[in-house]
């Protein structure tokens, strides 16, 4: 599965310290939510908002984050 990271608005006005960016996400493929909220920590800590499933309503797209796909972890 292909989950969606999102990042605070408040790294519109501050530096992220991994280059994350709230018109953005960060894709992570991993077998399930329990794994990729573990991947996305080693990368991120808790520096993120969001973690999405593919079948979300709310999963991210162009639509609402115009910057689009920031990294892919795998």
């Amino acid at each position: 599965m292909t989950f969606r990271v999102t990042f605070g608005q408040k790294y519109r006005t501050q530096s992220h310290p991994y280059y994350g960016h709230p018109d953005g996400w960060v894709e992570v493929v991993a077998e399930n939510i329990m794994v990729a909220e573990s991947k996305v920590k080693q990368r991120y800590g808790h520096k993120y908002s969001c973690i999405y499933s593919p079948d979300s309503d709310l999963y991210p797209t162009e639509e609402f984050y115009p910057k689009g796909l920031i990294e892919r972890i795998i």
